[in-house]
């Protein structure tokens, strides 16, 4: 059978008690005490008996629930706007926040200077080095060997020759120093 088209499934209807608040007075209402809170009826289980037993199976009937009269729920509490602009840190851990980014920079610098040591040196021993060299020699991309060779060339350490395919870096002439 289609569980779709299923007679034996009645949708159930299910009553819900709405508490109706009394008008909200700016005096404060004490919360609740405990031993007003209404409890659900606890249903116990029927005792199983074995099949064949002759004892008959008398249901326990729910015992009916309590309702006490409704209380007024306690005042809603206006929601507060937050704040326009959140309350800055304290100056120290601003100061703190700085000091960690800073040595992170320094850090990045640090590492930095190393590969472009690294490839001046490589151009000491073969004399000049290609975009591809240096990628080969650093594991890093077509574009960062670029963007190193681009900061070495601005800083006048090397100069490049050529274009395209045949484009070489090799190490910049200072001439004698005077």
């Amino acid at each position: 059978m289609d569980p779709i088209q299923n007679p034996s499934t009645e949708p159930v209807a299910v009553a819900s008690e709405v508490p109706v608040s009394a008008p909200v007075t700016d005096a404060p209402v004490p919360p609740p005490l405990p031993s007003e809170v209404p409890s659900e009826p606890v249903v116990e289980p029927a005792v199983a008996t074995p099949i064949g037993s002759d004892t008959p199976i008398e249901p326990i009937a729910p015992q009916p629930m309590l309702q006490t009269p409704a209380e007024p729920a306690s005042a809603p509490v206006a929601p507060t706007s937050p704040p326009e602009h959140p309350a800055p840190p304290p100056p120290d851990q601003q100061s703190f926040v700085r000091n960690l980014i800073a040595k992170g920079r320094e850090v990045i610098h640090r590492r930095k200077q190393k590969k472009l040591e690294k490839i001046l040196a490589e151009i000491g021993k073969r004399g000049a080095i290609t975009n591809n060299g240096v990628e080969q020699l650093l594991r890093v991309s077509d574009a960062t060997a670029t963007r190193y060779l681009a900061e070495l060339e601005r800083e006048g350490k090397v100069t490049h020759e050529g274009y395209g395919r045949s484009l070489i870096y090799i190490k910049h002439y200072q001439g004698p120093t005077q």
